[in-house]
């Protein structure tokens, strides 16, 4: 039975930086590297066995821990925290709960160890 992998991303949503020309190239990668082994959805809702998280916003975070019980979870974000500051246009107050998200050991690597081989 082929894997289904759900890639999630937001990345049209910032032009001009290279994020969704990132996202277009490893989604078309995957998508030719796998073609044997995984049907590759982008954005899907329905349960998949790979998420993948490609960039940062607040209704992935909060999804983390329902995905995790159903799915191994992968995230690759295109960009540098040194200069996130200057790539997101935000108000003041919408920093801290951004910042705690970036900065969360719930999406250190850590918290992903395991075998998800059997995934």
């Amino acid at each position: 039975m082929m894997k289904k992998i759900n890639m999630l991303s937001k990345a049209d949503m910032v032009k001009g930086q290279g994020v969704l020309s990132a996202h277009d190239e490893q989604v078309a990668l995957a998508k030719q590297v796998m073609k044997q082994e995984a049907v590759v959805l982008e954005n899907a809702k329905a349960p998949c066995d790979i998420v993948h998280y490609h960039s940062i916003n607040p209704e992935y975070y909060f999804s983390i821990p329902a995905k995790r019980k159903q799915s191994a979870l992968v995230g690759y974000v295109h960009f540098l925290p040194e200069t996130v500051e200057n790539s997101i246009s935000l108000p003041r107050v919408a920093w801290a709960p951004l910042n705690l998200v970036i900065w969360s050991p719930t999406l250190s690597p850590a918290s992903y160890a395991g075998d998800f081989s059997s995934t």
